[in-house]
């Protein structure tokens, strides 16, 4: 759970500003500091951090603030960690104020962001006027309308907690009118009131990236009347043939998170009963992500929750709820079929040309917008494929989406038998494309491994994949961990092993030739290929 937060922390009443910096740039942080509180802001950098776990601290610090000023410098481009994380969650939300303190180049991914010039910074007079424009800048972002808040008592105290689901993306491209949707059923009230909205579409549309995204937003603009924003993901869940999904540990321990006292009830329906007389009570943003693994194939009982406690909570909330509940699937859930206007139902359509092709430039990839379009109709709009393509391209080849062909995507695209298949259950096919994404991928890690000119690139990344391939599910860091301990033959031979020469008649080598890295070399390769993965969107942000 992500844990409770007050009034000072989550709403934003105590700190207007965030600044992101390097150390090496202290001096320029205190000018610029001092700037912003003389002009009566509040102001928040990390010496404010409290004790636990500083990363999260300041996620959480960047979703409360109005604004985020960012310092970019030779010091951040040489070690952007950081600063260009944080510089990326707060443009997805709307916050960040950039600042360009000398000649360093902006991070790819940043080329469109507007940098305000902060070069005279170490002379007393001339910045004079560059503060003034960044304070202006700033104040106008604090003081900007936000969402409306649509009831005014909201409580001082908004306990969040989004579980499992996956973060928001930097940028939500392309679905403006699914957060309008969404927004309007949160705005509703009686006789038109909507309490539930269901999202389903094949895997790797966006459906979790647009949860997070609307709840972020609402959640900056200090919660717009929320009581709560409480999150759960089935996702993980039956992904093993031994393993059956259920709902009963989530609804066992939403009941406490939400105040249930005394033994809980035996049966699974009065449990889920419970819990929806409890989220009944007070205004909740409850989102349901990722239900397919509960649901029956659309072809037996058509596709009914396999769960009759979740079954009992989402009809329970869709018929009465002050709140909203947002369901996501890869198919439709037919038992709310008949709850009418309370409930929406809406199909996450695939990208359409131009929108992909603006996450395309979102990603660093760079072109004729006719090819670019191009790119994005050639997988049929598919959001994943279309980010994967993306991030691809930007890390491997300079973002020129000429050399598009260097990645063939044509096996991803499924044949008339695959798609046909769609009739009788929806998620073979978002399976099948996933698998031969990835099959892609580690073709293009074998061409770079076996290339001279790439030596070290390639081959980790492709160990790396292989060894997470052995979870069904998403590989804790301390498991991972313990398996690169030790080398694990024809598994995690390149983070171990330096290749000198590859078997080849041409050079008379029968067996390959290689070196043992040392320590300090073997924890470099893998940071290298862990930071190449994550860029590439195969491997989750470090947590």
């Amino acid at each position: 759970m992500d844990g409770t937060y007050g009034p000072e922390e989550f709403r934003a009443k105590q700190f207007d500003v965030f600044v992101s910096y390097k150390r090496d740039d202290g001096e320029r942080r205190d000018v610029l500091i001092a700037a912003l509180e003389a002009s009566g802001l509040a102001v928040w950098w990390d010496t404010e951090l409290r004790s636990g776990p500083w990363r999260r601290q300041l996620a959480d610090m960047i979703n409360d603030v109005k604004a985020v000023v960012a310092l970019w410098s030779r010091a951040a481009e040489a070690a952007p960690g950081e600063v260009e994380d944080e510089m990326a969650q707060a443009r997805g939300l709307d916050k960040l104020v950039a600042l360009k303190t000398d000649d360093a180049s902006a991070p790819k991914r940043f080329r469109e962001q507007n940098f305000m010039p902060f070069t005279f910074w170490a002379d007393a007079k001339a910045r004079e006027p560059q503060l003034a424009a960044i304070v202006d800048e700033v104040w106008r972002r604090v003081a900007r309308p936000r969402l409306k808040v649509v009831d005014a008592s909201a409580a001082a105290v908004i306990p969040v907690a989004f579980g499992d689901i996956p973060g928001a993306p930097d940028k939500l491209i392309g679905r403006d009118a699914e957060m309008a949707m969404l927004q309007r059923a949160w705005d509703s009230a009686t006789p038109k009131k909507i309490n539930a909205v269901v999202l389903h579409a094949l895997g790797g549309a966006g459906k979790s990236a647009l949860l997070r995204t609307f709840a972020n937003k609402l959640l900056s603009a200090g919660g717009g009347g929320a009581a709560r924003v409480y999150g759960w993901s089935a996702y993980s869940q039956g992904s093993g043939e031994q393993k059956r999904a259920d709902a009963e540990g989530f609804i066992s321990q939403s009941l406490g998170e939400f105040g249930y006292r005394g033994a809980l009830p035996k049966d699974p329906v009065e449990r889920a009963r419970a819990l929806a007389d409890l989220v009944q009570r007070e205004r909740v943003l409850l989102l349901l992500d990722g239900l397919e693994p509960l649901q029956e194939a659309p072809n037996v009982n058509k596709g009914r929750f396999k769960d009759r406690g979740l079954a009992e909570l989402v009809k329970r909330l869709a018929a009465q709820n002050p709140g909203l509940m947002v369901l996501t699937t890869r198919q439709e859930i037919p038992e709310l079929e008949g709850f009418q206007s309370l409930v929406v139902n809406h199909g996450l359509e695939e990208l359409s040309p131009p929108a992909g092709a603006e996450l395309l430039v979102e990603l660093g990839v760079s072109g004729p917008q006719r090819e670019l379009e191009a790119a994005v109709e050639a997988v049929e709009g598919h959001a994943l494929s279309v980010t994967l393509l993306g991030t691809y391209l930007a890390e491997v080849c300079d973002g020129d989406i000429r050399h598009r062909d260097q990645f063939d995507f044509t096996d991803v695209m499924l044949s008339p038998e695959e798609q046909s298949e769609l009739l009788t259950d929806k998620t073979i096919i978002p399976a099948k494309r996933a698998a031969k994404v990835m099959r892609g991928y580690l073709e293009q890690f074998d061409k770079l491994a076996g290339d001279g000119a790439s030596a070290g690139l390639g081959g980790p990344e492709r160990a790396l994949l292989h060894l997470l391939g052995l979870f069904d599910r998403p590989a804790e860091g301390a498991a991972v961990d313990r398996l690169l301990e030790a080398h694990i033959l024809g598994l995690t031979d390149e983070l171990f092993y330096d290749v000198l020469a590859r078997p080849s008649p041409a050079n008379g080598v029968s067996k390959p030739r290689v070196r043992l890295l040392k320590p300090e070399e073997r924890a470099a390769r893998l940071r290298e290929a862990k930071s190449r993965l994550r860029k590439l969107r195969l491997l989750a942000g470090a947590d």
